[in-house]
């Protein structure tokens, strides 16, 4: 059996054998008339097989392995079949799938942020991550610079939630650079080397792309507001989020709980508002703020259970606190 290097040497050797059909130059001017345009310039030549052999693009048609041998001269044949890896790498990069783990990354991403500390949405999007970018790599499709990308957006979206206040420049780069990083996973890198597509295939395939990202970005914002909605009436879930009132923990919040309220009553704690909080803040914990108990972010560092702290900002899909020394 042929080696791998072997066998790229015998591809390389097939390639440059000269081809036996004519070549043209403006010598041969006149000297042929058009018959038929096949396609255009734009447009990438497919054939059957009755157009490849009018074409003169094959020299036949071979239906067994005995004709195939018959054809070549040989005494035998090694055949080289699909690998059960090979299909799966196939249906992992099939658009279907592709969608579906860009939705079960975003939504677990957003689920872990607003239940932080339970683990199962984060190990969710991890495992899809590593899916989305691990099955395009094996095809070769997923350059270097699209998982850079997408590492980058995670961490900017993470420095956004835990250490900058607000959601802005940081956070939106990283939705930027999240989106371009999936995007380019669906571009096979250019034979030129070149970031940009420069191949109709390669522009279709970012148009593909770029669709799905559209697609899956509406997707989330629609499914984010439902499980606001309904999460805590789901039968599993409604046991993983916190929904009871308790004695001086009435209506605790958390960012998708904070979604469906509406106003500062009941809902959301005003800014400025004094609390304490109830766990460590290394950012994130939970807080009992004027009798309700909520899900925080610390706004610089960590803050330790116990002490007081005051809000800076209040949202639908977070609360920031900061140590009440801040205020002095």
């Amino acid at each position: 059996m042929p080696t791998p290097a072997e066998r790229d040497a015998e591809v390389e050797m097939q390639q440059s054998l000269p081809s036996p059909r004519p070549e043209l130059t403006t010598a041969d001017r006149g000297k042929y008339r058009l018959l038929e345009t096949v396609v255009d310039d734009k447009t990438l030549l497919t054939v059957k097989r009755e157009q490849a052999e009018r074409y003169a693009l094959s020299k036949g048609v071979i239906s067994s392995d005995e004709e195939l041998k018959a054809y070549f001269g040989a005494q035998g044949y090694v055949r080289y079949e699909a690998s059960w890896s090979e299909g799966l790498v196939v249906i992992l990069t099939s658009l279907p799938v592709r969608i579906a783990l860009v939705l079960i990354f975003a939504i677990g991403l957003l689920w872990e942020m607003s239940t932080p500390g339970m683990g199962v949405p984060a190990g969710m999007a991890l495992v899809a991550l590593l899916v989305l970018l691990g099955a395009p790599a094996l095809t070769g499709m997923a350059q270097w610079w699209d998982i850079a990308l997408v590492l980058a957006g995670i961490v900017l979206i993470a420095a956004e939630l835990f250490v900058i206040p607000g959601f802005g420049i940081a956070g939106v780069s990283g939705l930027i650079c999240l989106g371009i990083g999936f995007v380019g996973t669906f571009v096979a890198p250019d034979p030129s080397g070149g970031i940009l597509p420069a191949s109709a295939s390669a522009r279709d395939a970012l148009a593909r792309g770029s669709g799905v990202m559209v697609l899956c970005g509406f997707a989330v914002v629609v499914l984010g507001y439902y499980m606001s909605q309904y999460i805590g009436h789901i039968p599993l879930f409604g046991k993983l989020v916190l929904t009871e009132s308790v004695r001086d923990f009435a209506e605790p919040q958390t960012v998708l709980g904070a979604m469906a309220a509406t106003g500062s009553a009941g809902g959301l704690p005003a800014t400025g508002e004094p609390g304490t909080a109830l766990t460590a803040l290394r950012p994130i914990g939970r807080a009992r703020i004027a009798g309700n108990v909520y899900d925080v972010v610390a706004n610089h560092g960590s803050i330790e259970a116990g002490a007081p702290l005051r809000v800076v900002e209040s949202s639908k899909f977070r609360i920031v606190v900061e140590a009440d020394g801040h205020h002095g």
